[in-house]
């Protein structure tokens, strides 16, 4: 049973599943009416983080040295209760043991176990639900281990493909999104919108208030953007004070110059610094297309790019739109 119960519990790799599957198994080899696993947090408590037959209210909280669990977890050695105990709400166990749970010389936590009131446990029962709790200490580290690095990847993955200065999409991350949204807008015949941004006169925030508040600006702008964005557009710093936004599934080609001038406006605010409010404006280049033309997404990035240096050329903080395919700009 021990062997078959280590196997199982070593082939689960979700904490929570473990700490179930560890209480099941512990149940079945003790025959167990109640029990708990607690665990350590930080370095003077034990919290249950999994419970059966209210031997403990889940969450609850022991210090370490109090009461058999805690003292269990100070001493690391397990204790056999023999003999009638009285219990909250009047519940009597004939016995009971707990466990420390030690993987490396190291204190995850403890195993509590409730036996029945004709079911007296012996240091037998002790000896077997401590070689049970080395195996089920392995399973709780690796678990954890394995979940430790899930998160990281994820972490880094993230890293891989948003801006580190305003966790917006970067450009790796906008040219997939975008290659993705025009196979979409082929098969469907759908509307999609780029928005290329570049902030007017930026460079004067750097020269007079130095690249640490050009920082944050930027950061601020990034928020503004998604702010004024839809829930499904894409949002992404191309580089410097260069914005891209990938709107989707538009109505039809107004609908993106409306979320152009809706961040126009959202840009317009004061944005507040360390050295005073700075009011920025932006210039705007808008492509959008529903063609089944074949087409890049840097192709269409440079439609919206050449449209935006439209809009500097006309006179800076406005919008200026063109229909991919088309021979003239509106």
């Amino acid at each position: 049973m021990l062997y078959e119960a280590g196997k199982a519990m070593n082939s689960v790799l979700v904490v929570d599943d473990v700490l179930q599957l560890i209480l099941s198994s512990a149940f079945e080899l003790l025959e167990a009416t109640s029990g708990s696993v607690m665990l350590l947090e930080g370095s003077e408590h034990l919290v249950v983080v999994c419970e059966v037959g209210n031997a403990s209210a889940r969450g609850a909280r022991v210090k370490l040295g109090e009461g058999i669990a805690g003292r269990v977890a100070i001493e690391r050695e397990p204790v056999l209760v023999q003999g009638t105990a009285s219990r909250r709400r009047g519940v009597k166990v004939q016995s009971a043991v707990c466990v420390p749970l030690l993987h490396r010389t190291q204190l995850l936590g403890v195993l509590n176990l409730n036996g029945a009131t004709d079911r007296a446990y012996s240091e037998h029962d002790l000896r077997a639900v401590s070689l049970f709790a080395e195996h089920a200490a392995i399973a709780v580290a690796n678990a954890r281990l394995y979940e430790s690095e899930r998160a990281l990847s994820a972490q880094l993955s993230e890293q891989i493909v948003r801006d580190p200065l305003t966790g917006v999409a970067n450009r790796v991350l906008v040219t997939d999104r975008l290659t993705h949204a025009l196979n979409r807008v082929n098969r469907t015949k759908t509307c999609l919108g780029v928005l290329f941004i570049d902030i007017d006169d930026f460079k004067l925030v750097n020269d007079e208030c130095g690249h640490e508040v050009g920082d944050l600006t930027l950061a601020a702008v990034a928020e503004r953007l998604s702010g004024a964005a839809r829930p499904s557009d894409t949002v992404g710093r191309f580089g410097g004070d260069e914005f891209v936004v990938i709107c989707e599934d538009l109505a039809d080609d107004a609908d993106a110059t409306k979320i152009a001038e809706r961040m126009l406006n959202e840009l317009s605010r004061p944005i507040p610094t360390p050295y005073g409010e700075r009011t920025l404006s932006a210039s705007i280049g808008v492509a959008t297309g529903n063609t089944s033309r074949s087409m890049s997404p840097e192709e269409f990035i440079r439609e919206a790019d050449q449209a935006m240096y439209r809009a500097k050329m006309e006179g800076k903080a406005r919008v200026v739109a063109t229909c991919v395919g088309a021979n003239s700009d509106n």
